[in-house]
C-alpha cells in the first residue's frame, strides 16, 4: 500500500517521475505523440501514488507496476476509449480503440485474481449522467503487454456492472482463483430485500458472469475459510497462581490464503492480562469460544500473510484442558452474509468451515466433580496425550503415569486418602522429570496442572 490520495486524477497531474525529470504534462505529451495525436489524454495513473482507500486494494505481487503509469485515452475524432501502459519514457502497450467512450474513467486497484503469474487491473468506466456505479474492466498485465479478460460487447462495452462501485472479491472453493461480486444494482435506499449481487467467475481464460444471488439468502458456509495450512504452538505457565497461556500461529509459506480469525473452544469469559498484536482484538463470545480477530473493515491488511507469524497470550485463574482451535482464513465476502447468520450458523461455520486441530486451553471444571470424576479426566487427558496427540513420547512413561493413576483410582474406591495423595505425587514427580524430555510444553503442562489441583484436593480432605 502507498500513501493515501483523494483523488488518483488530481495527485497524477502533481507528480513528477523523478528517474526521468519528466512532468504529467511531458507524459501526457508523449503517449499523445505515440498515438499519432488522435487521442486526448482522460486519465494518467501514477501507480506508485496509488491507494485504493478502505475498499480496493493495490498490489503489486510480480513488481510489474513499480514506475509504471496507467492511461486512459479517448478519440478525438471518434467515439472510442482506450487503456494503455507508459513506463521508462515509453508507451509499453495499449488496448485497440474499442471501448465505449466514457463520462469518467478510474483505475480501482490491482490484485491477482486466477492464480496465473499476472496482476490484473481493475478499471471502472462509468456511463451516462451521474450514474450510480461503474463497469468494470478488467485487465491481466504481465508486466509488457496486456489483455482484458471480461466479456465486451461489439459496442466496446463491459458486460460487468457494479452498483454504487461495490466489489467484493470472494472464494467461493478454495481453490486461491477469486470470483468477483458486485451489485446489480445500487439505489441507496433502506429496503434491500430484493437487491441482488452479480457473481463473475474464471472461466480459464476470461471472467464471466455466472449467475446473480439475492443478498438475503447469502450464507456463510458459500464462502470458503480454509486453502492455508498452519502450525499452532502453545506455552503454559503458572505465574502467582494464574494460568498464563502463550498461543503461536504459523502461517506455512505454502498456504493459498492469510489467515484472519482464531477460535479457541473455552468456558471462559473472563481475563486477567491480555497481551495481543496490533490491529488484532480478543474477545469471548457468546459463542463459546474465545476469538482473536482482525480488526476494521479492511481485515486483509492485519490478516496473517503467508510465512508469518503471530502470538498472543492472556492469563485466567483456571485449570488446563485439551481443547480444539479453529483458524478461518480471509475471505473477501459481502458483509451481509454474516449479518444474516443465525447463531447456530455462525457457530457451524466456525467448526465446519475452517482449519482445526487441538491446543491447550483455559477449563473451569464444573465445582461438583468428584475426585473419582477428575481423576477419570486426568487419565483421559494421559491417554490423549500418549496415544493420539503425541505430547509424551516415551512408551515407558506413558505406561508409569497410567499405573500411578490406577493406584490413585482403586486407593479413592478404598477410601485411602493418604496412598491416593502418596500415588499422586509419584505421578506428579515423573512429570517433572520428564519435562523437556519426553513430555512436550503441552503434555507437561496438562498432567502437571491438574495433578497438582488433584493432589491439593486430596490434601485437603486429609485435613
Amino acid at each position: 500500500m502507498k500513501s493515501k490520495f483523494l483523488l488518483g486524477l488530481i495527485l497524477s497531474l502533481l507528480v513528477s517521475i523523478s528517474g526521468y525529470g519528466q512532468t504529467i504534462e511531458d507524459i501526457e505529451q508523449q503517449v499523445k505523440s505515440e498515438l499519432e495525436s488522435k487521442y486526448g489524454i482522460s486519465f494518467l495513473v501514477d501507480v506508485d501514488a496509488f491507494d485504493g482507500g478502505d475498499t480496493y486494494t493495490y498490489q503489486d505481487p510480480y513488481n510489474t507496476l513499480s514506475g509504471t503509469y496507467l492511461v486512459m485515452a479517448s478519440g478525438l475524432s471518434f467515439d472510442k476509449d482506450l487503456i494503455g501502459v507508459y513506463k521508462d519514457g515509453a508507451l509499453l502497450w495499449n488496448t485497440e480503440p474499442i471501448l465505449t467512450s466514457s463520462t469518467f474513467r478510474r483505475f480501482l486497484g490491482s490484485r491477482e485474481l486466477n492464480s496465473d503469474g499476472k496482476v490484473e487491473l481493475i478499471f471502472g468506466w462509468k456511463l451516462g449522467v451521474n450514474p450510480s456505479g461503474s463497469f468494470l474492466l478488467i485487465v491481466s498485465w504481465d508486466g509488457s503487454s496486456g489483455q482484458i479478460i471480461n466479456k465486451v460487447d461489439e459496442n466496446g462495452e463491459s458486460e460487468f456492472y457494479a452498483g454504487g462501485d461495490v466489489i467484493f472479491f470472494p472464494d467461493f472453493e478454495g481453490d486461491g482463483i477469486y470470483e468477483i461480486m458486485t451489485y446489480d444494482f445500487y439505489d441507496g435506499d433502506e429496503d434491500d430485500s430484493n437487491d441482488l449481487y452479480n457473481l463473475l467467475r474464471w472461466g480459464g481464460y476470461q471472467y464471466l458472469l455466472n449467475q446473480k444471488l439475492q443478498k438475503k439468502d447469502l450464507v456463510l458456509s458459500q464462502f470458503d475459510r480454509t486453502g492455508f495450512s498452519a502450525e499452532v504452538n502453545t506455552k503454559v505457565k503458572k505465574v502467582l497462581g494464574n494460568i498464563i497461556f502463550q498461543y503461536g500461529i504459523y502461517n506455512e509459506i505454502n498456504s493459498l490464503k492469510k489467515i484472519e480469525n482464531f477460535y479457541l473452544e473455552s468456558n471462559i469469559n473472563s481475563f486477567k492480562s491480555i497481551s495481543i498484536p496490533i490491529g488484532r482484538d480478543l474477545f469471548e463470545s457468546r459463542y463459546g469460544f474465545i476469538t482473536l480477530f482482525a480488526e476494521g473493515l479492511d481485515k486483509e491488511k492485519t490478516s496473517l500473510s503467508l510465512g508469518e507469524s503471530q502470538s498472543f497470550s492472556f492469563s485466567t485463574k483456571s485449570l488446563i484442558k485439551i481443547t480444539n482451535y479453529y483458524l478461518q482464513s480471509f475471505n473477501d465476502f459481502p458483509p451481509s452474509a454474516s449479518l444474516n447468520a443465525t447463531d447456530e450458523e455462525r457457530i457451524a461455520d466456525i467448526i465446519t468451515n475452517s482449519v482445526s486441530g487441538y491446543t491447550l486451553g483455559p477449563w473451569l471444571p464444573d465445582s461438583t466433580m468428584s475426585l473419582d470424576s477428575f481423576t477419570d479426566t486426568l487419565e483421559t487427558f494421559r491417554y490423549r496425550s500418549c496415544e493420539e496427540l503425541e505430547w509424551a513420547t516415551k512408551a515407558s512413561v506413558c505406561a508409569q503415569l497410567e499405573d500411578d493413576l490406577t493406584l490413585v483410582k482403586s486407593s479413592l474406591v478404598a477410601q485411602d486418602s493418604i496412598a491416593a495423595v502418596n500415588a499422586l505425587s509419584d505421578f506428579i514427580e515423573l512429570v517433572e522429570q520428564e519435562k523437556d524430555a519426553s513430555l512436550t510444553s503441552e503434555g507437561y503442562a496438562l498432567l502437571y496442572c491438574n495433578a497438582e489441583y488433584l493432589r491439593a484436593r486430596l490434601a485437603g480432605k486429609n485435613e
